[in-house]
């Protein structure tokens, strides 16, 4: 019950301010609402984390759960069963996903994160350069031939090594 262990981690820090409690209070309300669906308030509690404890052991965790978080906001409720593409949407939180977790793999290369962020940034190079050729395909099917070249050019200088880099030569 997630949302009771939100209540109940604000009230633990309210009652201890400052010491280990409210650290462990924080870390737990952040995964607490990532696991809610609460994103924006979880992203919240892991910057609120990182400011006040920016040496703390489990910081490289706090990173790779803001990444997490930003990922979720970008996705619809019942977007697989509708078969949304979710590379036409808004990528502000998908490029803060990625850049939360290029911090976990560039600053905590020996952390058990690194891994599974070094995955989630392939797979939003890939969404972003997905992005970049539907906004070209867009283009082209307007007319705009120089805008969808320029489109194309850019997603080949931009994300090369991508899934969609054949496309774009297309």
């Amino acid at each position: 019950n997630y949302t009771r262990a939100i209540k109940l981690f604000e009230q633990l820090e309210a009652r201890f301010p400052y010491g280990r409690y409210a650290q462990k209070a924080i870390l737990e309300s952040a995964f607490a609402n990532w696991r809610a669906g609460e994103t924006a308030a979880a992203v919240a509690q892991a910057d609120r984390f990182i400011r006040t404890y920016p040496t703390h052991k489990n910081i490289a965790y706090l990173y790779y759960l803001r990444g997490l978080s930003n990922m979720a906001r970008n996705t619809v409720f019942l977007s697989r069963a509708f078969k949304l593409d979710m590379s036409t949407r808004d990528l502000q939180a998908p490029q803060q996903a990625y850049n939360d977790s290029n911090i976990v793999a560039t600053r905590y290369p020996n952390s058990r994160y690194d891994a599974d962020a070094r995955q989630r940034m392939v797979f939003l190079r890939n969404e972003f350069a997905r992005f970049e050729l539907n906004t070209g395909l867009y283009y082209l099917q307007r007319g705009a031939w120089v805008s969808a070249a320029d489109r194309a050019t850019y997603l080949l200088e931009t994300y090369p090594q991508t899934s969609y880099q054949n496309d774009a030569v297309a």
